[in-house]
């Protein structure tokens, strides 16, 4: 799949879910830019910090339900560290 059409998908998608708030797609979004940054490389290599900056989520408890929504629901595939260096993050159902 395109990495212009994969925002349009996941859109798509999310659209259909009730369960997906504002935060998920902002999350989403961010886990992109991140992507885009890294000249999209997969794994994405990410930090809790740098994504709650980026989609404006301040709960940490949000954070964490959101990264495991998203992992649950296939979009993406989260890798969790606990270094501070970051965790890493694949592209779910969206890429094939």
């Amino acid at each position: 799949m395109e990495r212009k059409l994969l925002m349009s998908d996941f859109i798509f998608q999310a659209s259909a879910i009730e369960k997906l708030q504002l935060s998920h797609m902002s999350l989403f979004l961010a886990i992109y830019h991140q992507w885009k940054i890294s000249e999209f490389i997969q794994p994405i290599k990410i930090t809790r910090q740098m994504l709650m900056n980026d989609s404006k989520i301040k709960s940490f408890a949000t954070y964490s339900k959101c990264m495991t929504d998203l992992n649950d629901l296939g979009f993406i595939a989260y890798k969790p560290s606990y270094h501070p260096e970051g965790s890493f993050v694949y592209w779910g159902n969206l890429i094939s």
